[in-house]
């Protein structure tokens, strides 16, 4: 199950002492929670110094939870998570900035090794 970071402390935790991967616009730090957790832990920075308008920032939040819950039965559990978006880019329509973050986020998921494997049998 995943579940959003709420609190700074723990957004600070993460990034303080998770391991960083980066792909151009984003970065993600993962820290490992260790065997009792049972969740994922889920938080997104996008700054309003990289992103403008409020509603620019809040669709580009929606896209990147929105492909993490797409991913969630993949996800390994007792992770937490960070998602920072560090440069704006350059599209003008919608879909492509859509798919282009999914595109990304997707890439920095298996980098980090926090998506399982699937056997489909």
């Amino acid at each position: 199950m995943i579940k959003h970071i709420l609190k700074s402390e723990d957004f600070a935790n993460v990034v303080k002492t998770g391991a960083k991967y980066t792909a151009n616009e984003l970065a993600l730090y993962a820290k490992n929670l260790g065997k009792g957790e049972k969740h994922t832990y889920i938080g997104l920075v996008v700054p309003k110094s990289v992103v403008r308008l409020a509603t620019r920032r809040n669709y580009i939040r929606r896209v990147i939870y929105a492909k993490i819950r797409l991913e969630g039965k993949t996800l390994k559990t007792e992770q937490a998570i960070v998602i920072k978006y560090c440069k704006n880019l350059d599209v003008k329509n919608k879909k492509d900035l859509a798919a282009s973050l999914n595109e990304k986020v997707s890439k920095l998921l298996k980098e980090a090794n926090i998506s399982r494997e699937t056997n489909n049998i």
